[in-house]
């Protein structure tokens, strides 16, 4: 862990030395970040769910929408209780049907609630979530 923190302290370091030019390594980093993704020789992972479940959920809201009479909160730090975390979902929503108390962006959220897979593609190739 030490090594890591040597290393983010040293490129703060220099990236505070570079100031005004430091947008010209943009295109650096980007084509760094492809490479290492096409140099895995797979796609990786994503967790999606399988089968609809009870569990108990944890996670920070990061959106707020009205949906219907409740509102839909999106989730990331997802924890599940019934699911290793390489099984868990990056993100989720939840749907709140009646809501008792004020919910804020940032905030963590508690539950037990009903989750089910994401709805297949409106049509082939369309983004799914």
């Amino acid at each position: 862990m030490t090594f890591q923190r040597n290393i983010i302290r040293q490129l703060r370091r220099e990236m505070a030395e570079e100031g005004e030019r430091l947008s010209l390594w943009l295109p650096v980093f980007l084509a760094i970040g492809i490479g290492l993704y096409f140099s895995l020789g797979h796609e990786p992972p994503a967790a999606i769910l399988e089968q609809p479940g009870w569990c108990d959920l944890s996670g920070r809201i990061i959106a707020i929408n009205q949906y219907g009479k409740g509102i839909r909160l999106l989730l990331d730090e997802v924890r599940l209780r019934s699911l290793p975390v390489a099984q868990t979902p990056v993100l989720i929503r939840v749907r709140v049907s009646s809501v008792a108390a004020p919910f804020g962006i940032g905030n963590g959220l508690e539950c037990r609630g009903l989750l089910r897979p994401s709805p297949p593609s409106v049509m082939p190739g369309a983004v799914e979530f």
